[in-house]
């Protein structure tokens, strides 16, 4: 027979099932914005019934468990996904700042500074005897050197940040570690003692799906709840152990950085990690291969021009008739050309500043056309001319290949003696001391000259190369290539890196450029394609374990009216009650 006072207890089950389900609900909405958060589920079931008479008899409900709505399957997908995602955005953000280095095309590029070079040589191949188109080749060399310093120095400062945000995501993996461990802890205790951690879960996976950005992690959950997370092989947590990992650089390569895992007792080195995948191997891969390549490539590119400019250039002399002089040299000598160490030879840029400062104190120096004008740039120079004497005796030689100039005066005449490529002819000059700071004078005495010169030798006189200070050339006379055209055509020639490459200085240029191009393009595409898919996958857990109001408003009516109705339930068997204890046998009273 049914106890009196069931239908009492029948209600109150109701009532806190009810009550708990909307508990659920209202926790459900409160967390609809949480990151990481699944949607929890309330699972009621009949309490256990009793035997009468009649048969079994219900007693009442009761909640069974208080569920997280989780598609585990779902959940390996978007950890695979997002492991791949991490690393090509990783490769792309880097590559990005590649191409920013590179910064092809655009007028500030390296590419714009070597076409500039490239042609300035030949504007030097058209004017050999111009001390402005020498002082345009040693400025634009000294750009180029700059720039390929400035570039070098990019790589560095990329492969030192590179270093840094491996060393950053090493200290977040063992972050995340010591949290997940934290959780095994706490989620294998609630759940021994009969509780549900849903709440705990929903933080482990999110920081399980965090860690998996970084670095390819295995996921195994045992059996009590506890999860193991490797790395590589290895166990990076297992249940309450962890075992740390630490990034060690060196500091003399940046590319030869390494990840070691640490033993827990002592903190020593344990051996390397093996990192197959996320934004670690994004890191890893362009630290140790992609930025190196690219940065020994300028530096090959840079070897190259070096070497064969200077082998070109020591073919030519100076005004001083020296020869042999490098046009690049090194900041170290202690170890090859390269884009951080390379500039324009010293010696090269002392000598053609003192010419331009010579040439900004006498603005006149730079009268006539050809070779003439600075032959009376040269003999401009001088405080004082006397054809009669002179003290000491004058003596202006330029030295080119094919042609030899020799000026010279003998003591006591008013001749000027001039020798170009073994053809020797007399100027006469009119009787009188000259002084430079006479313009009339020396305007008179340069076109005196210009126009014996021109008399005398013709296209022979101005085919004839003065070289400004100590920078180099060769003539333009004769049928002979010359070290300049070679210079100047080095951009288009065969002769940029013929050593080891069949290519010219620009095409490896181009090259190299259009590889970064390619390998940039090829990350962009992979990291769309992964964005794609892993939002696909996060939509559809989404709509597995993602909160709706719209479905929680729906609850929450329901379970509402279900306690009301429990409510009313009680008030009515407290009426029933009341009639038994208190109304009857109450007649014949």
């Amino acid at each position: 027979m049914r106890s009196t006072f069931s239908g009492l207890n029948i209600g109150a089950s109701a009532l806190a099932a009810q009550q708990r389900a909307l508990d659920v609900t209202g926790h459900n909405i409160a967390n609809a914005n949480t990151q990481g958060y699944s949607r929890q589920s309330v699972s009621m079931v009949t309490t256990r019934p009793i035997r009468t008479y009649s048969g079994f008899v219900g007693t009442g409900v009761q909640i069974n468990n208080i569920t997280r709505i989780r598609d585990q399957f779902v959940d390996a997908q978007i950890r695979n996904e997002i492991n791949l995602t991490g690393e090509w955005e990783t490769k792309y953000d880097i590559l990005s700042k590649l191409e920013l280095i590179i910064n092809e095309p655009s007028d500030n590029s390296l590419r714009s500074v070597l076409d500039e070079y490239w042609a300035a040589w030949q504007q030097l191949s058209k004017n050999p005897e111009s001390s402005a188109v020498r002082a345009a080749v040693m400025q634009s060399g000294i750009t180029l050197s700059d720039t390929l310093n400035h570039m070098s120095r990019q790589f560095t400062d990329l492969q030192d940040d590179l270093n840094n945000e491996i060393t950053v995501k090493v200290t977040e993996i063992n972050s995340y570690g010591r949290q997940i461990r934290d959780l095994n802890v706490q989620i294998v205790k609630a759940e021994t003692e009969g509780f549900p951690a849903n709440d705990l879960r929903d933080r482990r996976d999110y920081l399980v799906d965090q860690l998996a950005r970084i670095a390819d992690i295995g996921v195994n959950e045992d059996s009590v709840g506890a999860l193991q997370i490797t790395i590589g092989g290895r166990a990076l947590v297992a249940r309450e152990e962890l075992t740390e990992m630490k990034c060690i650089q060196n500091q003399f390569d940046p590319s030869r950085t390494a990840i070691v895992w640490l033993d827990r007792s002592t903190g020593n080195p344990l051996g390397e990690v093996s990192i197959k995948g996320g934004e670690l191997k994004g890191y890893l891969d362009m630290l140790k291969t992609t930025v190196p390549q690219l940065k020994e490539e300028i530096d090959e590119l840079t070897r190259r021009i070096a070497t064969e400019v200077n082998e070109l250039h020591r073919q030519g002399y100076g005004a001083d008739k020296s020869t042999g002089l490098d046009f690049f040299t090194r900041l170290d000598d202690n170890v090859p050309f390269s884009a951080a160490n390379i500039r324009v030879n010293q010696d090269i840029i002392d000598d053609i500043t003192k010419i331009a400062a010579a040439i900004t104190d006498d603005p006149d120096a730079l009268a006539g056309d050809g070779a003439n004008a600075l032959l009376l740039a040269q003999l401009k120079s001088k405080k004082a001319i006397n054809p009669g004497v002179f003290s000491p005796p004058l003596s202006v030689t330029g030295t080119t290949l094919p042609a030899t100039v020799e000026i010279s005066a003998a003591s006591g005449n008013n001749r000027l003696y001039v020798t170009i490529d073994g053809t020797t002819r007399t100027l006469t000059l009119a009787d009188g001391i000259y002084d430079t700071t006479d313009t009339t004078q020396m305007d008179a005495l340069a076109a005196d000259i210009q126009a014996q010169l021109d008399a005398e030798f013709g296209p022979l006189a101005a085919a004839a190369s003065f070289s400004g200070g100590r920078l180099q050339i060769s003539s333009l006379g004769g049928e002979s290539h010359s070290g300049i055209y070679e210079i100047s055509g080095s951009a288009a020639s065969v002769l940029g890196l013929k050593t080891g490459y069949n290519t010219t200085f620009d095409d490896f240029f181009r090259s190299s450029v259009a590889q970064l191009g390619v390998i940039t393009m090829e990350a962009e595409r992979m990291t769309d394609n992964q964005n794609l898919l892993l939002n696909q996958l996060q939509n559809k857990r989404e709509t597995i374990s993602g909160v709706s109001l719209d479905e929680e408003m729906t609850n929450m009516i329901r379970y509402q009216h279900a306690y009301t109705a429990a409510a009313r339930l009680i008030t009515t068997m407290d009426e029933m009650l009341d009639l038994i204890v208190n109304r009857l046998g109450l007649v014949g009273r």
